[in-house]
């Protein structure tokens, strides 16, 4: 219901804008965290639901990513890892690059899949 102009009634609550997108603090994430794993399940499932192996493929993607490494650049290409192991040095390179590549495409798929909310903000 909507207020006379000029009423000076105080208000409940203010949805403000943040200074910073630096402004987040661990505490608002511990408080949230429930709404954290709610995406993090959802996604999960999505993604390995329909798969043959599931939840399994998680962890042997990237082992086999690392055996297929160390067999072609390690054994057959001679790359010298320095004093690390070669699993240790092609694992490290795999996260990174995993973790990169994921950004990337994630981001990129937002503004396709959810162009139509970006229409609609004014700024």
């Amino acid at each position: 219901m909507a207020l006379p102009a000029g009423t000076n009634e105080p208000w409940d609550w203010e949805i403000s804008n943040r200074s910073s997108w630096r402004s987040w603090s661990v505490k608002e994430l511990w408080d949230y965290r429930h709404l954290l794993f709610r995406f993090i399940k959802r996604d999960f499932l999505v993604n390995y639901q329909q798969t043959l192996l599931g939840p399994l493929w998680v962890v042997l993607q990237p082992i086999l990513t690392l055996i297929v490494y160390v067999l072609v650049f390690g054994r057959w290409l001679g790359i010298d890892t320095g004093s690390s192991p070669p699993a240790l040095f092609f694992l490290c390179g795999i996260l990174l690059w995993g973790l990169f590549s994921d950004l990337f495409t994630g981001t990129a798929f937002i503004f396709t899949y959810y162009s139509s909310l970006y229409n609609k903000v004014y700024f």
